[in-house]
């Protein structure tokens, strides 16, 4: 039995599904994608964000790369803070390689193709990211496969781990991911600091289509809006100003404050499902529970998330 077939298989037998054949899938994306992570191994919490932009792809020794763009923000600061950049590419049997220009060196960063219980070999990894990044190569083993899909989008995930850095408490190995279409849970490599509780997966997104909800139950939903912008924090909050919405909290009754006309606001309850859909200048939840809800509000200048906090008196 070949790789993909075993694969279709495995995924099959853990989720009950029909039969199902697919082409071998895409590592990383090819259009505008963000990454957003937690560092929590600071005494000053810290914002990662990984961006891929829309710019024309970078040929680097006649191979065609994308280009990633890491951004750090502070708890206390206004806006990101350039790091550096990675080059990426995906090839057709499912794998994502990296090149680091320092070295002017490619490593496979990621296979999307690998079956469970797969041992993967030498993989590039990073043991935190910023600006003098730890890297290690590794063997990555195939823990699992699961499909997910919520809210129309659907995402086969693998929950892998690296040999001599096991997950040291259960919940963590959530974290830990290969995704195809969106290569690792935390950007172009593999966060080894995840296994310390050092580093969260928050936010993926691909364009306009969230494919990992970390806000959410675990493993992490995809198909449910979370705050991942496609530019770094600082610019996207000057040229696309959030709406206001209030009282937030309230009982139920969020009204709108901003300039801008809302074109349309999606509500989605706090277990991802989408419960609303309204072109009103206000949205009514007070026949909902109480709860953290949260709305995609698309206005005359762009989409944002805002999260609604519904109390009862």
């Amino acid at each position: 039995m070949n790789r993909s077939l075993r694969a279709a298989v495995l995924v099959c037998l853990a989720i009950g599904c029909g039969w199902v054949f697919t082409a071998t899938a895409q590592c990383f994306p090819d259009s505008s994608a963000s990454w957003c992570s937690d560092d929590l191994n600071n005494s000053d919490f810290i914002r990662i964000q990984m961006l891929m932009r829309s710019d024309p792809d970078t040929v680097i020794l006649g191979r065609t790369y994308k280009r990633i763009e890491e951004y750090n923000r502070e708890a206390w600061a206004e806006n990101s803070v350039f790091i550096q950049r990675y080059y990426v590419r995906s090839t057709p049997d499912g794998k994502g390689y990296v090149m680091l220009l320092d070295s002017m060196q490619e490593y496979l960063a990621a296979d999307v193709s690998a079956a469970v219980g797969d041992t993967v070999h030498d993989v590039l990894a990073v043991w935190s990211s910023g600006p003098l990044p730890s890297f290690d190569l590794r063997n990555v083993v195939v823990d699992s496969i699961i499909t997910l899909e919520n809210n129309g989008v659907t995402v086969d995930r693998q929950f892998v781990h690296a040999v001599g850095v096991d997950p040291l408490v259960p919940y963590i190995g959530h974290y830990t991911f290969w995704q195809a279409g969106i290569g690792n849970s935390t950007g172009p490599l593999m966060q080894l600091g995840i296994t310390l509780g050092n580093t969260e997966p928050i936010c993926l997104r691909v364009e306009d289509t969230y494919v990992y909800n970390g806000n959410f139950l675990l493993p992490g939903l995809p198909g449910i809006p979370c705050e991942c912008s496609l530019l770094p924090v600082g610019i996207e909050s000057r040229t696309n100003a959030q709406p206001t919405i209030g009282p937030n909290p309230s009982t139920g009754l969020f009204n709108f404050t901003t300039s801008q006309r809302v074109l349309e606001a999606i509500i989605f309850d706090p277990q991802g499902r989408r419960i609303l859909r309204t072109k009103e200048q206000y949205i009514d939840l007070t026949g909902c529970a109480p709860g953290l809800y949260t709305a995609v509000v698309t206005t005359t200048h762009g989409s944002q998330t805002v999260r609604l906090v519904v109390l009862r008196e």
